[in-house]
Parts: structure tokens; sequence; C-alpha cells
């Protein structure tokens, strides 16, 4: 809309000379070279995007491309409306389509039957112009192919109104086609003498002398107001009432009747409860044509009275475009109404003085002119046998911006809100939108067409570099459709985003930066709960402030934990040195598993649920409420016995990594008999290795006396040792009660290295996961199916990414290692991150919990159609104008698909329009020579 705006404010004229191209494709045609030399013309309307409508390239072929323009115009109709076309889909919209030449079934019927195939008639016949939209949209309300002639589109786009009144539909996409597709309809309007010679129309105008026929296509979307107004849509204008009428027995068919004309614009004022004297502005039928301009000019003058309309019409910008006309002028008017300016009306040098114009108080706009809102204007479309349509326009509502829903994600925290774990002092959550972490996701149908919509999108943030990032995040998350070719990146700032966009177009890996090709299925996703490790102070908080179901679920998970221990969790945690490390184990076990609860909450929000669920060491009680093996009171009751009887071991013990396998573990802590025992097996080449404090740490000198990996994990504990026998009977006493249930999810434990039922986590299962080793390893050969999955760590850092691509690699397995968040980076930077990493593996990601509605409009670019020729090619130029079928030699020919007398007819291939298939049954009856 933007690009036809800018065209006819500027005066554009679009009439030129007939182009070569489309003179070759009326070259089947007899006489083809007999035709006007001027008109409208869209070029490459023999080129089609198939494969992103799921049409085969033979029935392309065969589709008129007057249909095939009203799929991508359906497209870009609701895309330009900002409703991504799924969200329809099943429902009672209607398809309303002005349509009336159907040349290219005459091509393929009479100037090359030879081409007529399956596909041609629901290739050619008008209604399928509208069930087509319908059939691909999913689409259950009407679906109606009008012909009235000129005036068909304005018809349709009455009778969509009426049925959205009436409730038959919700909403309605309307509009109309036409393309000149043969030079014969021209040459009869020629001989009617309706035609100007230069193609121009020249509407009111002294020299006006008929008009130029012109290719054009549109569609609007239609909702009720309230709907529209409730739904956030963006209006154009509003239709606030229509009318159709017949101008009945006058002077000749073709001759347009004023009485009729003049009351179909009263009876659609009338419709909508406005006076007729109230329009400010007539777009006019305006064909230019002798008899037809002061008829209008008198209906319009004489319906509106004498206080003074201005009047123009677009056709003297783009010529006639018959069925599409009155959706030209209706797109027209809404866009002046919609940015208060009138476009010029061209070729308006001297008043036809048939037309009293200051008795009617009509005045041709000539020049910009700024209309003050609120305003009506009127839209006339008359069909050239009789049919009329009138449809009266508003000025869009003024409504209020849309604001920020209370504690939404719109990206706004920055790193620094993290890393302080607090709010301004108001209170509030400080929102520098442009530098919070924004994540910008685009998709398309090919990896072609991804390129082209990351360049175009590049273009718009440097043609716009004031296009607030947020506003740009959330109008792609929720106001475009997303397919199978997808990418996702995060980033701060315009100029980094169109800087990685650019990028990935030029063939390059950008940062923060994740593409991919979605399968039938997502790619399945594992939770893993991480064990203890480096908890500290004010993790989370950025996401406690600005995630409402983070924060409710870590809300819930205080309460509950406050009613067992008598002390507020959340407070703790928000009580300590931001960043500085929780060294009580009484603290961080608890706060540990909080994070975790409230994590796996964020996540299933946003979509992303796990297929199965692994908990390395203290995990697994989390894994087992999020599962359902566990309620989450009894998880809080087992977490807060553990850490409260591990307390008193803190100090006593510590715990150290080691790059070896656990069979060479074995040899390594065998000097030191119960001194040291391993605690978890997290690879092929990962132990963790726990015991007294004095064994650990001589044990970590002979490792690097032998220049082998080893770490000191810093725990003050030695979990998973002998040092934990002593609190086995208190802790056991401590969980009577407990009642596991069967899980919902698979539960793949680490106790046992096997998947659990649930019904076995009783208190025996959980003395086990204190004291026996983590079997982390083991899991993978317990990992359902065999594909690839994405294994999203929860916890407050992604302690288990070695060890995960480890034993993937080992068992030959695909997968990613996520992270949900880190120690070093802000909350929304690394969970953003991960959320790309879902998007392009195939996740419907609720973006409505993610991001706020922008708060602007962003004109995102339409989608990049993936054009191909599809044609009837080939077709014999006869004398008769006919390639009959009599003979399968005939001169100009092409070779190939005519019968053979062996191997029959050939069929085109339905997925490569330049193959052929031959099939025939042969027999001795058909073919006695088979006998020699």
């Amino acid at each position: 809309p933007q690009s036809f705006w800018e065209f006819v404010l500027n005066g554009g004229d679009a009439i030129r000379p007939v182009p070569d191209a489309r003179k070759s494709l009326w070259e089947p045609w007899p006489d083809a070279g007999d035709f006007p030399g001027w008109g409208g013309y869209v070029d490459g309307i023999d080129r089609f995007d198939a494969a992103f409508f799921c049409i085969s390239p033979r029935e392309a072929r065969h589709i008129d491309p007057q249909q095939r323009v009203l799929l991508e115009l359906a497209w870009e109709a609701l895309e330009d409306a900002r409703i991504p076309p799924a969200r329809l889909e099943g429902r009672p919209v209607g398809v309303y389509m002005g349509i009336f030449l159907d040349e290219y079934w005459d091509l393929q019927r009479y100037a090359a039957p030879s081409q007529v195939g399956i596909h041609t008639n629901t290739g050619g016949t008008l209604s399928i112009a509208a069930n087509r939209i319908s059939y691909f949209l999913d689409l259950k309300g009407p679906s109606i192919a009008v012909d009235t002639a000129c005036s068909s589109s304005l018809t349709a786009i009455h009778l969509a109104c009426r049925d959205i009144q009436t409730g038959t539909c919700t909403a309605a996409l309307a509009g109309g086609a036409n393309l000149l597709l043969t030079p014969q309809t021209t040459r009869g309007f020629e001989q009617a003498r309706m035609l100007s010679p230069d193609g121009r129309c020249r509407a009111f105008d002294q020299a006006a002398n008929g008009y130029g026929r012109s290719d054009g296509a549109g569609i609007v979307v239609l909702k009720r107001l309230s709907d529209a107004v409730e739904d956030g849509d963006a209006v154009c204008a509003v239709i606030h009432g229509s009318a159709i009428n017949q101008d009945g027995r006058s002077r000749g068919l073709t001759v347009p009747g004023q009485n009729a004309q003049e009351a179909v614009i009263e009876a659609a004022a009338r419709a909508g409860d406005v006076s007729a004297a109230q329009l400010t502005f007539v777009e006019a039928h305006g064909t230019g044509t002798p008899t037809g301009d002061p008829i209008e000019a008198m209906a319009i003058g004489r319906a509106t009275g004498d206080a003074g309309c201005l009047i123009g019409s677009v056709k003297t910008n783009i010529g006639h475009t018959e069925a599409a006309a009155g959706v030209a002028g209706l797109i027209k008017t809404a866009l002046a109404l919609k940015h208060g300016i009138l476009p010029p009306s061209l070729h308006f040098d001297q008043p036809n003085p048939d037309i009293p114009f200051d008795e009617l108080g009509l005045k041709v706009v000539t020049e910009p002119v700024s209309i003050p809102g609120p305003a009506f204007a009127g839209v006339n479309s008359f069909g050239f046998g009789g049919a009329n349509a009138h449809v009266v326009l508003g000025s869009p509502p003024v409504t209020e911006s849309v604001g920020y829903t209370a504690r939404a994600r719109m990206g706004g925290d920055s790193a620094a809100v993290e890393e302080d774990g607090s709010r301004g002092a108001s209170g509030q959550l400080d929102v520098t939108a442009q530098l919070s972490p924004q994540i910008l996701v685009l998709s398309a149908r090919s990896s072609a067409a991804l390129k082209e919509k990351a360049s175009d999108t590049a273009s718009l943030l440097r043609n716009h570099p004031d296009t607030p990032l947020d506003d740009l995040a959330a109008a792609l998350a929720l106001h475009r459709s997303h397919f199978d070719h997808r990418l996702a990146l995060v980033a701060r700032e315009s100029k980094e985003a169109a800087q990685a966009l650019e990028t990935f177009w030029s063939g390059g890996v950008p940062d923060r930066f994740e593409n991919g090709h979605t399968g039938i299925h997502a790619t399945p996703v594992a939770f893993v709960f991480t064990g203890m490790g480096p908890q500290w102070y004010g993790m989370g908080q950025a996401l406690y402030d600005s995630a409402p179901a983070y924060g409710e679920a870590l809300d819930e998970f205080d309460r509950l934990f406050e009613a067992v221990s008598g002390t507020s969790l959340l407070e703790v945690m928000q009580s300590g040195t931001s960043g500085e490390r929780m060294a009580d184990v009484e603290v961080a076990q608890p706060a540990n598993m909080a994070l975790q609860w409230a994590l796996a909450a964020q996540w299933r929000s946003l979509g992303v649920d796990p297929q199965f669920v692994v908990g390395h060491s203290v995990g697994e009680i989390t894994g087992a409420c999020v599962t359902g093996a566990l309620s989450l009171e009894e998880g809080v009751r087992i977490i807060y016995q553990r850490s409260r009887l591990q307390k008193v071991m803190q100090g006593r013990g510590e715990m150290l990594a080691v790059g070896v396998s656990s069979d060479e573990a074995e040899k390594l802590i065998e000097p030191y008999g119960d001194g040291l025992s391993i605690a978890a097996v997290n690879s092929p080449v990962s132990v963790t290795i726990s015991g007294e404090a004095p064994e650990i740490d001589r044990l970590q000198s002979a490792i690097e006396d032998r220049r082998l990996f080893c770490q000191k994990l810093h725990t003050g504990i030695a979990y998973h040792s002998g040092q934990m026998d002593g609190i086995r009977d208190d802790f056991l006493s401590s969980l009577n009660g407990l009642s596991p249930s069967k899980t919902p999810i698979p539960l793949l434990s680490t106790v046992t290295g096997a998947q659990t039922s649930g019904t076995d986590l009783d208190a025996d299962h959980w003395w086990r996961n204190i004291r026996s080793p983590v079997l982390f390893d083991r899991i993978f050969e317990q990992i359902p199916g065999d594909g690839e999955a994405l294994y999203i760590q929860i916890g407050p850092h992604p302690v288990l990414s070695a060890a995960i691509y480890e034993n993937l690699a080992q068992h030959d397995r695909g997968g990613h290692a996520l992270a949900t968040l880190r120690r070093d980076r802000g909350a929304w930077d690394v969970l953003l991150e991960s959320v790309a990493k879902c998007y392009v593996h195939g996740h419907e990601v609720h973006w409505d919990v993610l991001v706020d509605p922008p708060r602007t409009r962003v004109p995102l670019p339409p989608y990049p159609w993936q054009k191909e020729r599809y044609w009837l090619d080939g077709m014999a130029v006869l004398p008769c104008g006919l390639d009959s079928q009599s003979g399968s030699d005939s001169p100009g020919r092409p070779a190939g698909l005519y019968p053979h007398p062996l191997i029959g007819p050939a069929v085109e291939s339905s997925v490569d329009q330049d193959a052929r298939v031959w099939e025939r049954a042969i027999s001795l009856a058909s073919h006695p020579i088979l006998a020699d």
C-alpha cells in the first residue's frame, strides 16, 4: 500500500506502450500484432511462487494468472493487516472476488486445445478465483466470485460488508483482479469506440476521449470496527455504508443512467447513517469517456448538493483496471483518509464544457489537498452493463497506542538489571528498550526466500534507523507467519541486527544467530536439571522482575518453603550481596531448586515442553516435581530436609572434577581406601571424586603431576561419599508419607541410570540420590528415539555442557546443549539465545508471553515471492488460431506432447514442468508386431 500511495500522491502515470514481454504472451492468438499500443501493464504476470502455495508446476501452468495474483495479494493483505493467516484457519471468514474475464481459459480451450488438461477447468473457471483462496487459507465463510464487469470488485466489497453485518462471516477478504491476457478483448472495446488512443483516462476534461485498459488487482481485509479495535488492528478507514443497484432500461445497454447513479450514492450514505452532503470527496468511476463523465458528474453533484464536493479518479494514474477498478478507488480513498491528504487527479487541463462544475459544486483535485479529519468520502464504481456500486468511507478512529502490561516481557531489562538484581529508586523496572536484548525471528518457505527476507529486513533497519528494535521484534513475532526455514538473532541495537542479517545474506555466520530448517516435528527437548554449582545471590532476579510465569512459580515455591522452614527463601536470595556466591548449603540447595522450578515454569509458558527429563544429583528432585512424580510440596520437603542435614557435614569434605574414565578413576582412588569415592560419572571422560579434604588435596597433586585435567569444586561437602552415611536414618525418617506417582513425562534417573516409572521415587530412592554416585553418563543409553535433541540445562549455570556433548559423541547422537542462565551474563540475553535455538528447531514459541504488542506500527517488508515462469509455452501459431489435433506431425507442434504410435501421448510431470512421462497399455491386439 505504501508504494501505491506514494505513486498516486506524487502524480504517477502508469500508462505506457505495450511491453515486449506482453506481446510475446499474446503471440498464440491470430492477428496478435493488431492491438492498441498503450495501456497499463504489470510486469511478470507469467511468473508465480507455486511452491509457496503448495501447487505443482503442472497445475500452476494451467492456473489463470488472475487467480495466482489474487492468492499472493490475499497473503499480502493479511500481512499488511498484521493478521497471521494461520489465525483464520477454520473460521467463518469470507472471500469475495471481482473478476469477469477468463482469457487464460480461452487460451487453453480455443487457441491451444492440446494444452487442455486435468487442471484446465479449475485453473480457468472464475468461481475458483475466490474458492482457491478459501481453500489455501482454510476459510469457512462464503466464497464468491462476482462479475458485474467494471464494478465487480466494489460490488464484492459491498456483499462482504453485508455478510459481516448479518453475521454470515466474521471477517472477509474482498477485492478483484484484471489482467490483459489477450489482445482480442481490447480490440472489441476499441471497435466500440470506448478506448483512448494513447491509453490515458482524462476524467472530466474537455479532451476526454475514452479510457485505457490496464492490469490491476487489489484486496482489502474487512472486519467489524469493534472487532478490529479490540484486536488491536491498524484501521486504515471505516466503511460506513454501501449500496448497489442497476440502471435498468437506459438509453442503451452500455449507456450510464444518471438517476440510478445518484440513487446508489444516496442509498450508500443512508445505509451508513451519513448524509451524502457530508461527503468531502468522491472517488469517481471517472473513465474519461465523453458520454460517461457528464452523467456521473451530474449524479455526484445532485447527490451531494451544492455545498461543494471534491472529485477525482485513480484511473487517471493507472488506467481502467475494470474488475479491479472499484477496489483500486477504494484503496486510494482509504489511504487518503488515513493520511488526511487527497492525491491529485491527472490530465485535467480544461473542464469538460458539458459539466456545470460551479452549479453542481464540484471541483477536480489537481494538487494534493489536505482534508482535516474526521471526514467522509464516497467511491463510485459502475459496470458497463449498468451494475452500479457505491461505498461511503470515513476516517479511521483515533485509538490509544498499545501500552505494556504489568510485568510483561518486551525486552525490558538490560544486563545491568541482572547484575545488580534490583529495581530503580522508584521501585519500577528501568526499561531501556533500545539497549535491552531483543529476539528477531524471520521465516520463509525456502532458504532463498529466507535470505531475501533477511536482506529486506536489514534494509528496513538501515533506511529507518529510528525503528524501535523492540517493536520490530514484536511485529516479526506476532504479525508474521512462521514457516519451516527459520532464523533468529538476539541483538540490542538496530545497527547490530542489520549487520547480522547482512552477514547471513552474504553467506556468513553472525554471532548470537541461529538458522535452520524444521522437520515435520519439532526437535525433542530434554530438561536437564543441573546439580549444585555456582549459586549466587540475586540469580534470576531480572526474570523475577519481568517474567510473570517465573515470578509466580518462585512465589509458589517460597510459600511452601516458608511453611516448612519458617523462613522466606526469596528474602534470603535477595538479601545477600548481588553476585556473591551462596556458601551456605542450607540456602544454596533450596535456592537452586527454587530457581529450577521457576525456570521450568518459564520455559513451559513459552511453549517449550520437555519430551523427557533428567536431573543431575539434587536436580533430580526438581525433575521429579516437573514430571509429576512428586508434588511440589513433597519436593520442597525433600530439599529442606536434605539441605538441613547436609549442613552438618559442611567443611568436612571436598570434591574434585577429573578428566578420566570411571575405570581410570577407580584405579586413581584405590590407594585411598574409604577416604575417597566416585561421586559422579558425568561422561566417558569425566568423573567427580568426593571425600576427605586432605585426601582430595593429595589426589589433586598426584593427578596434576600426571598432567591430567582436574579442578577442585570448592563445595565444602563430600557429596555422594561415605560421609553422608551419618545422616541416613534422620533423612529417611523425615520423609515418611511420600506418595510418588507415575510420571506422564519420562524421567531418566541418574540414581539408577535408567527410566523410572515415578512410583519408585520413595524415601529410599532419595537416600540413594544422596549417597550413590550420579550416573549421568548412563542416561544417554536410555534416551528415547535416535534423533537429535535439545538439552536445556535448567540451573544457574550450564555446568553440564561439556558432559552432554561428550556423551552424545560416545553414542553417535546429535544434539545441542542449551543454557537458561549463565553466571556472567544477563538473564534475558542467555534465555533469548536458547529460545532462538528452539525456534529454528521447530518449536512454536508463545510469543505473546515473551513480547508485548508493538507500540508503533512497523512497516514490515512483504513476503519475498520466489517466482518462476508458469505459462502455456510451446503453443503453435496457426492461421486459424487453433492447434487442431488432427494427426501427430502438424508443423509447429512442440515435440513430445503428441501421441506416439508406440508409447502414446506424453504426460507432463507434476513436479518438473520440463519432464514428460509416457504411459500406454500394449497388447497383441493393439500391436500385432509383438508376436514376432
